[in-house]
């Protein structure tokens, strides 16, 4: 009769550690989580922040308002975040790439770093192509450079973002040739000035693809780690002897210090949103690729070695 209490007393908390599991999944915000903008409005991440803040609403009942916060390539909006309480309640979407750099190029100037956040997730690898007019003399990365050592005057290349600007200097610099970088406001603008020759090459994050396909440009090479799904035979900048490339992810994340159940729920939510059927066909449309959620441990593990990739970059331009 003795053994009776110490049996109900395990008892209790063998099923209070069962329950544990069920409880962290079930934690629900006391207000609305606001979904921070890393640019403005009308803008490719602008328009994934709302299709997620959509579906998320939908599965889980929860208030999500989303709210624009540009500035520096996001380091306005995650300074902001960094700051907020770990609560659940603030979470923000940027993009890899223009964050790391800033941070590797002015570490005393930017108020976070890459550990100042707990890291729930992305949404989607961005494909980004060095591509060329479909009457080009050149249908690679060699012929390319053979071209611009023959020519009478520094190659044009059309870019839209600093990393892309970093790696057509890191090629130029090791490659002995002159380049002439020409800056464009988006993806579209670059189109119009390779459709017209305004340039010798360009880099292309999407936009490009439906001329691809149509046969009115040439792909000459993948700035990505690996080759790309809609032109498999085009080889990446390594494969052609060109230790270069950068990894674009959209990412989202939150102030350091969330308790173990909230980044769970967070996570879950963000990747049921990421699954969504509207989401897939809004990237299958638009950047003609696929969502891709790599989940909070390797988000942050991505986040790392894009900081590696950056301060490869930094120094072949040196």
């Amino acid at each position: 009769m003795r053994m009776l209490p110490k049996i109900a007393t395990a008892a209790a908390v063998l099923a209070a550690l069962a329950a544990s599991p069920a409880q962290a999944a079930e934690w629900k915000p006391g207000g609305p989580v606001t979904l921070s903008v890393a640019f403005g409005a009308g803008g490719m991440t602008d328009t994934l922040a709302r299709l997620l803040a959509d579906r998320m609403k939908k599965d889980t009942g929860w208030n999500i308002v989303v709210k624009n916060r540009p500035g520096g390539g996001g380091v306005a909006m995650l300074a902001s975040l960094a700051r907020a309480k770990p609560d659940g309640l603030n979470i923000g979407i940027a993009v890899n790439m223009p964050i790391v750099l800033q941070l590797i190029a002015r570490p005393a100037k930017i108020p976070f770093r890459i550990d100042s956040f707990d890291y729930l997730g992305t949404v989607v690898w961005a494909q980004l192509a060095i591509i060329a007019p479909k009457d080009a003399p050149y249908d690679d990365m060699a012929g390319f450079l053979e071209h611009a050592r023959k020519a009478a005057k520094p190659v044009a290349v059309g870019h839209d973002t600093k990393p892309q600007a970093m790696i057509m200097s890191a090629i130029a610099r090791t490659a002995g040739i002159k380049v002439k970088l020409v800056p464009h406001k988006s993806g579209a603008d670059m189109m119009q000035s390779l459709l017209g020759n305004h340039v010798d090459a360009s880099f292309g994050g999407g936009s490009h693809i439906p001329y691809y396909k149509a046969g009115k440009i040439k792909v000459i090479a993948s700035g990505n780690k690996q080759r790309h799904g809609y032109a498999p035979d085009v080889k990446t900048l390594i494969e052609q002897g060109m230790n270069f490339y950068v990894d674009p992810y959209f990412y989202l994340s939150a102030p350091k210090g969330l308790k173990p159940d909230v980044r769970a729920a967070l996570s879950k939510a963000i990747n049921a949103a990421v699954k969504s059927e509207k989401l897939t066909k809004f990237l299958a449309n638009t950047m003609k690729t696929t969502p891709s959620d790599l989940g909070p441990a390797e988000t942050e593990k991505m986040m790392y070695g894009t900081s590696k990739t950056i301060k490869v970059l930094l120094k072949s331009t040196k």
